[in-house]
């Protein structure tokens, strides 16, 4: 059984689709740079440390996950992509909000 873990989720905007208006692709993103299709069913749970060092750089506080600022840009492709870290479903406000204290979010 899991415990409360987190999932970090990820979308990658190239120049073609982002003329489309919709992502090159997106799903959950692993340590050690391993990413998986939305539909794979997982679980993809992880530390909030391994969270983090996916999603390195500024945080942002979307209110209930934390996305990144800044994309992570593959200047050979022209790719940016973006991460989100997903706390469990359920975390506590007061556990949020510490979440939040460690990761250094802005919001």
């Amino acid at each position: 059984m899991a415990r409360n873990y987190f999932r970090v989720t990820f979308e990658t905007i190239s120049p073609a689709s982002a003329e489309h208006g919709e992502p090159e692709c997106s799903g959950f993103a692993a340590p050690r740079g391993w990413k998986f299709p939305a539909d794979d069913p997982g679980p993809h749970e992880m530390t909030l440390r391994e969270a983090r060092d996916i999603a390195s750089g500024s945080l942002e506080d979307s209110g209930r996950w934390f996305t990144t600022v800044d994309a992570d840009q593959d200047f050979a492709t022209g790719e940016d992509t973006y991460y989100s870290i997903h706390p469990p479903r359920n975390i506590t406000r007061a556990s949020y909000a510490r979440v939040a204290r460690a990761l250094r979010c802005r919001g």
